[in-house]
């Protein structure tokens, strides 16, 4: 079984995860893997640090706190183009790899963070959701998000987003883009939408325990 979160950073999707693995353990005497999915992995990680050491590749923006946040100059991101996606393909290939191993030996895996996550960080990167649709890697993305298990977007609400991160390095007009995306492609992949309302930990231990006593029960 796959347990896969989603979702924006600063939606509790560490925190889940971990109280998901210690109630598993618990529960059912389970203990599963976690697994994170980011962008970037590999060779695509080396061409990112370099960009980021680079003046030329380097800007900054103010974020909703008033705090400059520097970060790479997606320009950078867009000359590369299709390059940049082979870059992202291959850095994603062990951890395709290595879920793979984990199906066909059948354990419960935990993704922290999904494809999706992956989706919605390259489209930031290259200003343009139709890389998804048109390339290599979006299909064979669609492909790997059809066949993961049961997935979960944890969701809260830009203010939340916001408030969770003082140097969160994206504008107030980025989250709003990014947080619909991710609703969108959680649609798409029929992940279930959670709420995480607040700071208040209640709400995702409501979460956590739904997934666990509900969702898990009769697949585990």
């Amino acid at each position: 079984m796959r347990i896969i979160l989603a979702g924006f950073d600063g939606t509790g999707k560490t925190l889940t995860s971990r109280s998901l693995r210690y109630l598993l353990s618990k529960l059912y005497g389970i203990n599963p893997n976690i697994m994170w999915v980011k962008s970037s992995h590999g060779i695509a990680y080396i061409v990112e640090y370099i960009f980021r050491h680079s003046r030329s590749c380097t800007t900054y923006v103010i974020n909703p706190h008033g705090i400059r946040v520097y970060r790479t100059n997606r320009n950078c991101y867009r000359r590369l183009g299709s390059l940049w996606l082979i870059l992202e393909f291959l850095g994603l290939l062990y951890v395709i790899f290595e879920s793979l191993i984990n199906r066909f030996s059948h354990k419960v895996v935990i993704f922290e963070r999904s494809f999706i996550d992956t989706v919605v960080s390259i489209t930031y990167k290259l200003g343009n959701i139709m890389w998804y649709y048109n390339s290599f890697l979006g299909r064979m993305l669609h492909k790997w998000i059809n066949d993961y298990g049961v997935g979960y977007l944890l969701d809260s609400s830009v203010n939340d987003i916001i408030s969770r991160r003082h140097d969160i390095e994206y504008t107030t007009e980025e989250i709003i883009y990014l947080r619909a995306i991710y609703r969108v492609l959680a649609r798409i992949y029929n992940y279930r939408i959670m709420e995480n309302k607040g700071s208040d930990l209640k709400n995702l231990l409501k979460i956590i325990n739904y997934i666990v006593v509900v969702e898990c029960k009769d697949k585990l």
